[in-house]
Protein backbone atom coordinates (compact mmCIF):
# COMPACT_ATOMS: atom_id res chain seq x y z
CA UNK A 1 0.00 0.00 0.00
CA UNK A 2 1.10 3.63 -0.38
CA UNK A 3 3.22 5.05 2.41
CA UNK A 4 4.75 8.43 3.17
CA UNK A 5 7.97 6.69 4.28
CA UNK A 6 7.18 7.35 7.92
CA UNK A 7 5.34 4.10 8.50
CA UNK A 8 1.90 5.59 7.82
CA UNK A 9 -0.12 3.24 5.63
CA UNK A 10 -3.44 4.20 4.06
CA UNK A 11 -5.63 1.25 3.16
CA UNK A 12 -7.83 2.88 0.52
CA UNK A 13 -9.42 0.18 -1.58
CA UNK A 14 -8.95 -3.56 -1.44
CA UNK A 15 -10.49 -6.88 -0.56
CA UNK A 16 -8.28 -8.32 2.17
CA UNK A 17 -9.12 -11.80 3.43
CA UNK A 18 -6.71 -11.78 6.37
CA UNK A 19 -5.66 -9.41 9.16
CA UNK A 20 -4.19 -5.92 8.91
CA UNK A 21 -1.38 -5.02 11.35
CA UNK A 22 0.18 -1.65 12.00
CA UNK A 23 3.20 -3.30 13.61
CA UNK A 24 5.47 -6.22 12.79
CA UNK A 25 5.14 -9.97 12.83
CA UNK A 26 7.93 -10.81 15.31
CA UNK A 27 10.16 -7.72 15.42
CA UNK A 28 9.44 -4.58 17.44
CA UNK A 29 8.65 -1.10 16.12
CA UNK A 30 11.46 0.81 17.81
CA UNK A 31 11.88 4.42 18.79
CA UNK A 32 14.87 6.12 17.16
CA UNK A 33 17.50 7.93 19.23
CA UNK A 34 19.44 11.08 18.47
CA UNK A 35 23.13 10.30 18.06
CA UNK A 36 24.10 13.61 19.69
CA UNK A 37 22.42 13.32 23.07
CA UNK A 38 20.88 9.81 23.15
CA UNK A 39 17.35 11.19 23.46
CA UNK A 40 14.47 9.73 21.52
CA UNK A 41 13.36 11.37 18.28
CA UNK A 42 9.76 12.56 18.69
CA UNK A 43 7.21 10.73 16.58
CA UNK A 44 9.23 7.54 16.15
CA UNK A 45 8.18 4.08 17.28
CA UNK A 46 4.53 4.77 16.37
CA UNK A 47 2.12 3.12 13.95
CA UNK A 48 -0.88 4.37 11.95
CA UNK A 49 -3.54 2.37 10.14
CA UNK A 50 -6.01 4.54 8.21
CA UNK A 51 -8.95 2.70 6.66
CA UNK A 52 -10.98 4.54 4.03
CA UNK A 53 -9.90 7.96 5.12
CA UNK A 54 -10.15 9.10 1.50
CA UNK A 55 -12.99 8.59 -1.00
CA UNK A 56 -12.71 5.26 -2.76
CA UNK A 57 -15.21 2.69 -4.01
CA UNK A 58 -14.69 -0.93 -5.01
CA UNK A 59 -16.86 -3.69 -6.37
CA UNK A 60 -17.61 -5.19 -2.95
CA UNK A 61 -20.42 -2.70 -2.42
CA UNK A 62 -18.69 -1.19 0.60
CA UNK A 63 -17.19 2.26 0.57
CA UNK A 64 -13.47 1.58 0.47
CA UNK A 65 -11.84 -1.52 1.86
CA UNK A 66 -13.27 -4.90 2.87
CA UNK A 67 -11.24 -6.78 5.49
CA UNK A 68 -12.14 -10.40 6.17
CA UNK A 69 -10.51 -10.73 9.60
CA UNK A 70 -9.31 -8.12 12.14
CA UNK A 71 -7.43 -4.82 12.23
CA UNK A 72 -4.65 -4.27 14.77
CA UNK A 73 -2.83 -1.05 15.54
CA UNK A 74 0.07 -3.08 16.91
CA UNK A 75 1.94 -6.14 15.70
CA UNK A 76 1.30 -9.86 15.68
CA UNK A 77 3.94 -10.79 18.25
CA UNK A 78 6.19 -7.76 17.84
CA UNK A 79 5.75 -4.88 20.27
CA UNK A 80 5.26 -1.22 19.37
CA UNK A 81 7.48 0.91 21.60
CA UNK A 82 5.63 4.16 20.94
CA UNK A 83 1.90 4.59 20.29
CA UNK A 84 -0.67 3.13 17.89
CA UNK A 85 -3.39 4.87 15.89
CA UNK A 86 -6.28 3.21 14.03
CA UNK A 87 -8.78 5.33 12.08
CA UNK A 88 -11.74 3.95 10.11
CA UNK A 89 -14.02 6.22 8.08
CA UNK A 90 -15.70 3.64 5.86
CA UNK A 91 -15.53 0.11 4.53
CA UNK A 92 -16.09 -3.20 6.28
CA UNK A 93 -14.22 -5.23 8.89
CA UNK A 94 -15.55 -8.74 9.52
CA UNK A 95 -14.11 -9.58 12.93
CA UNK A 96 -13.06 -6.54 14.94
CA UNK A 97 -10.63 -3.71 15.61
CA UNK A 98 -7.91 -3.73 18.26
CA UNK A 99 -5.97 -0.62 19.21
CA UNK A 100 -3.14 -2.83 20.42
CA UNK A 101 -1.57 -5.96 18.98
CA UNK A 102 -2.48 -9.61 18.67
CA UNK A 103 -0.09 -11.09 21.23
CA UNK A 104 2.05 -8.02 21.82
CA UNK A 105 2.35 -4.83 23.84
CA UNK A 106 2.27 -1.11 23.09
CA UNK A 107 4.56 1.23 25.00
CA UNK A 108 7.98 1.41 26.61
CA UNK A 109 7.60 -0.22 30.02
CA UNK A 110 9.61 -0.56 33.17
CA UNK A 111 9.19 -4.12 34.41
CA UNK A 112 9.84 -5.78 37.72
CA UNK A 113 10.56 -9.38 38.69
CA UNK A 114 10.16 -8.58 42.39
CA UNK A 115 7.65 -11.06 43.87
CA UNK A 116 5.88 -8.04 45.38
CA UNK A 117 4.83 -7.20 41.82
CA UNK A 118 4.79 -10.59 40.10
CA UNK A 119 3.12 -12.56 42.91
CA UNK A 120 -0.34 -12.41 41.34
CA UNK A 121 -2.60 -15.03 39.78
CA UNK A 122 -0.53 -17.77 41.43
CA UNK A 123 2.69 -16.74 39.62
CA UNK A 124 5.82 -18.35 41.07
CA UNK A 125 9.36 -16.89 40.78
CA UNK A 126 11.36 -18.57 38.02
CA UNK A 127 14.48 -18.07 35.94
CA UNK A 128 14.01 -15.90 32.88
CA UNK A 129 10.87 -14.15 34.11
CA UNK A 130 10.01 -11.26 31.76
CA UNK A 131 8.66 -9.24 34.68
CA UNK A 132 5.41 -7.42 35.23
CA UNK A 133 5.06 -3.94 33.68
CA UNK A 134 4.88 -1.44 36.54
CA UNK A 135 5.16 1.86 34.69
CA UNK A 136 4.92 3.16 31.13
CA UNK A 137 7.27 5.86 29.85
CA UNK A 138 5.55 9.18 29.26
CA UNK A 139 4.54 9.75 25.65
CA UNK A 140 4.28 6.02 24.88
CA UNK A 141 1.73 3.23 25.29
CA UNK A 142 -1.34 5.10 24.04
CA UNK A 143 -3.67 3.18 21.70
CA UNK A 144 -6.04 5.51 19.85
CA UNK A 145 -9.00 4.13 17.88
CA UNK A 146 -11.36 6.42 15.94
CA UNK A 147 -14.24 4.89 13.95
CA UNK A 148 -16.60 7.39 12.32
CA UNK A 149 -17.89 5.33 9.41
CA UNK A 150 -18.19 1.86 7.95
CA UNK A 151 -19.39 -1.44 9.40
CA UNK A 152 -17.63 -3.68 11.92
CA UNK A 153 -19.07 -7.20 12.18
CA UNK A 154 -20.94 -9.54 9.81
CA UNK A 155 -24.65 -9.71 9.05
CA UNK A 156 -24.81 -13.01 10.98
CA UNK A 157 -24.73 -10.97 14.19
CA UNK A 158 -28.22 -9.78 13.27
CA UNK A 159 -29.62 -12.97 11.78
CA UNK A 160 -28.21 -15.44 14.33
CA UNK A 161 -25.98 -13.78 16.89
CA UNK A 162 -26.03 -15.32 20.33
CA UNK A 163 -28.77 -17.73 19.29
CA UNK A 164 -26.69 -19.62 16.74
CA UNK A 165 -26.66 -23.29 17.70
CA UNK A 166 -23.55 -25.17 18.74
CA UNK A 167 -23.64 -27.45 15.69
CA UNK A 168 -23.64 -24.35 13.47
CA UNK A 169 -20.55 -22.92 15.08
CA UNK A 170 -21.94 -21.47 18.31
CA UNK A 171 -22.69 -17.80 19.08
CA UNK A 172 -21.41 -15.21 16.61
CA UNK A 173 -18.56 -13.44 18.38
CA UNK A 174 -17.53 -10.94 15.69
CA UNK A 175 -18.17 -7.21 15.51
CA UNK A 176 -16.28 -5.82 18.53
CA UNK A 177 -13.93 -2.89 19.01
CA UNK A 178 -11.23 -3.19 21.67
CA UNK A 179 -8.99 -0.34 22.76
CA UNK A 180 -6.12 -2.59 23.86
CA UNK A 181 -4.47 -5.80 22.68
CA UNK A 182 -6.13 -9.08 21.93
CA UNK A 183 -3.78 -11.17 24.05
CA UNK A 184 -3.71 -14.94 24.36
CA UNK A 185 -5.28 -17.41 26.76
CA UNK A 186 -2.32 -19.55 27.78
CA UNK A 187 -1.79 -22.18 30.45
CA UNK A 188 0.14 -20.41 33.26
CA UNK A 189 1.65 -23.74 34.31
CA UNK A 190 3.39 -23.87 30.92
CA UNK A 191 3.63 -20.19 29.95
CA UNK A 192 4.73 -18.86 33.33
CA UNK A 193 4.55 -15.18 32.37
CA UNK A 194 1.27 -15.18 30.46
CA UNK A 195 -0.19 -12.55 32.81
CA UNK A 196 2.58 -10.06 31.97
CA UNK A 197 2.14 -10.08 28.20
CA UNK A 198 0.03 -7.99 25.82
CA UNK A 199 0.08 -4.79 27.89
CA UNK A 200 -0.72 -1.28 26.70
CA UNK A 201 -0.27 1.95 28.62
CA UNK A 202 -3.71 3.51 28.04
CA UNK A 203 -6.47 3.64 25.45
CA UNK A 204 -8.63 6.31 23.81
CA UNK A 205 -11.58 5.04 21.74
CA UNK A 206 -14.01 7.28 19.83
CA UNK A 207 -17.04 5.95 17.94
CA UNK A 208 -19.05 8.51 15.98
CA UNK A 209 -20.31 9.66 12.62
CA UNK A 210 -22.30 6.97 10.81
CA UNK A 211 -20.31 4.04 12.15
CA UNK A 212 -22.27 0.79 12.57
CA UNK A 213 -20.76 -1.60 15.14
CA UNK A 214 -22.53 -4.97 15.25
CA UNK A 215 -21.57 -5.91 18.81
CA UNK A 216 -19.92 -3.85 21.56
CA UNK A 217 -17.16 -1.38 22.43
CA UNK A 218 -14.55 -2.30 25.05
CA UNK A 219 -12.06 0.28 26.30
CA UNK A 220 -9.51 -2.34 27.34
CA UNK A 221 -8.22 -5.47 25.64
CA UNK A 222 -9.85 -8.83 25.02
CA UNK A 223 -7.30 -10.85 26.99
CA UNK A 224 -4.62 -8.17 27.06
CA UNK A 225 -4.18 -5.71 29.93
CA UNK A 226 -4.13 -1.94 30.35
CA UNK A 227 -1.67 -0.49 32.85
CA UNK A 228 -3.25 2.95 32.99
CA UNK A 229 -6.64 4.35 31.99
CA UNK A 230 -9.22 3.66 29.31
CA UNK A 231 -11.46 6.27 27.69
CA UNK A 232 -14.46 5.53 25.44
CA UNK A 233 -16.38 8.34 23.70
CA UNK A 234 -19.65 7.80 21.79
CA UNK A 235 -21.11 10.59 19.64
CA UNK A 236 -23.07 11.57 16.53
CA UNK A 237 -25.36 9.13 14.70
CA UNK A 238 -23.35 5.94 15.16
CA UNK A 239 -25.11 2.72 16.12
CA UNK A 240 -23.66 0.10 18.46
CA UNK A 241 -25.44 -3.25 18.33
CA UNK A 242 -27.90 -4.54 15.75
CA UNK A 243 -31.45 -5.67 16.43
CA UNK A 244 -32.21 -9.36 16.09
CA UNK A 245 -33.26 -10.18 12.51
CA UNK A 246 -33.07 -6.51 11.54
CA UNK A 247 -31.95 -6.94 7.94
CA UNK A 248 -32.74 -4.94 4.83
CA UNK A 249 -34.62 -6.50 1.91
CA UNK A 250 -31.36 -7.46 0.17
CA UNK A 251 -30.67 -9.96 2.96
CA UNK A 252 -27.09 -8.84 3.53
CA UNK A 253 -27.35 -5.30 4.87
CA UNK A 254 -28.08 -4.80 8.58
CA UNK A 255 -30.88 -2.38 9.30
CA UNK A 256 -30.02 0.80 11.16
CA UNK A 257 -32.31 2.55 13.58
CA UNK A 258 -32.25 5.98 11.99
CA UNK A 259 -32.38 9.39 13.63
CA UNK A 260 -36.17 9.63 13.31
CA UNK A 261 -36.69 6.35 15.14
CA UNK A 262 -34.26 7.26 17.92
CA UNK A 263 -36.09 10.58 18.32
CA UNK A 264 -39.42 8.77 18.55
CA UNK A 265 -38.00 6.41 21.17
CA UNK A 266 -36.52 9.24 23.22
CA UNK A 267 -39.78 11.19 23.18
CA UNK A 268 -41.78 8.11 24.19
CA UNK A 269 -39.50 7.42 27.14
CA UNK A 270 -39.59 11.05 28.26
CA UNK A 271 -43.39 11.09 28.04
CA UNK A 272 -43.70 8.03 30.24
CA UNK A 273 -46.68 6.85 28.19
CA UNK A 274 -46.65 3.04 28.25
CA UNK A 275 -48.56 2.70 24.97
CA UNK A 276 -46.08 4.95 23.14
CA UNK A 277 -43.13 3.10 24.64
CA UNK A 278 -44.52 -0.29 23.60
CA UNK A 279 -45.22 0.97 20.09
CA UNK A 280 -41.70 2.20 19.48
CA UNK A 281 -40.18 -0.83 21.23
CA UNK A 282 -41.89 -3.08 18.67
CA UNK A 283 -40.08 -1.15 15.94
CA UNK A 284 -36.68 -1.59 17.61
CA UNK A 285 -36.03 -5.25 18.51
CA UNK A 286 -33.18 -5.71 20.94
CA UNK A 287 -29.93 -7.45 20.10
CA UNK A 288 -29.77 -11.22 19.94
CA UNK A 289 -29.52 -12.70 23.44
CA UNK A 290 -29.26 -16.02 25.24
CA UNK A 291 -32.53 -17.49 26.47
CA UNK A 292 -33.02 -19.00 29.91
CA UNK A 293 -35.49 -21.51 31.30
CA UNK A 294 -36.40 -25.11 30.54
CA UNK A 295 -39.50 -27.23 30.12
CA UNK A 296 -40.07 -27.19 33.88
CA UNK A 297 -40.04 -23.40 33.90
CA UNK A 298 -36.90 -23.28 36.01
CA UNK A 299 -34.49 -20.45 35.20
CA UNK A 300 -31.02 -21.60 34.29
CA UNK A 301 -27.59 -20.10 34.78
CA UNK A 302 -25.96 -18.35 31.83
CA UNK A 303 -25.06 -21.18 29.46
CA UNK A 304 -25.74 -20.86 25.72
CA UNK A 305 -25.02 -24.56 25.19
CA UNK A 306 -27.25 -25.94 27.95
CA UNK A 307 -29.67 -27.87 25.75
CA UNK A 308 -26.84 -28.97 23.44
CA UNK A 309 -24.56 -30.45 26.07
CA UNK A 310 -26.94 -31.44 28.84
CA UNK A 311 -30.21 -32.41 27.09
CA UNK A 312 -32.20 -30.20 29.48
CA UNK A 313 -31.24 -32.33 32.45
CA UNK A 314 -31.95 -30.11 35.51
CA UNK A 315 -29.06 -31.75 37.37
CA UNK A 316 -26.69 -29.84 35.06
CA UNK A 317 -28.13 -26.42 35.86
CA UNK A 318 -24.73 -25.09 37.00
CA UNK A 319 -23.01 -25.64 33.66
CA UNK A 320 -21.50 -22.16 33.60
CA UNK A 321 -18.64 -23.60 35.63
CA UNK A 322 -17.84 -26.18 32.96
CA UNK A 323 -18.24 -23.95 29.92
CA UNK A 324 -16.69 -20.69 31.03
CA UNK A 325 -19.83 -18.62 31.57
CA UNK A 326 -19.65 -16.21 34.45
CA UNK A 327 -23.21 -15.43 35.55
CA UNK A 328 -24.73 -17.54 38.31
CA UNK A 329 -28.30 -16.25 38.16
CA UNK A 330 -30.74 -15.35 35.45
CA UNK A 331 -32.57 -11.98 35.38
CA UNK A 332 -36.08 -12.02 36.79
CA UNK A 333 -37.69 -12.01 33.33
CA UNK A 334 -35.82 -15.20 32.45
CA UNK A 335 -33.84 -13.69 29.56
Amino acid sequence: PPTNKKGIYKVLGANITGNVFGGCNMDDVMRRKNTEDDTYVPGTGNTWVNICTEDYSNTSGFEGVSIGASVYGGGYMGDVKGNTNVTMSGGYVYNGIFGGGHASSVGTFETSTDPAHTGIFGHEPHAGCIGKPISCESGTGLCTVVVDGGQVGPIQVATQGMRRAKEDGGPVAEGWIWGGSRGLVEDPSVEFDTHFKSYVGSTDVTIGGKAFIMESIIGGGEFGRVLGNTLVKIKDQCQIGVGYNQVEADGVTPKRYGEALWTEARNAVLSGNAADINTVAAKMPECSYFEYGNAQGKYLTYDPYYDKYCDNDPSFADTHKEYGNASTAAPSDGK
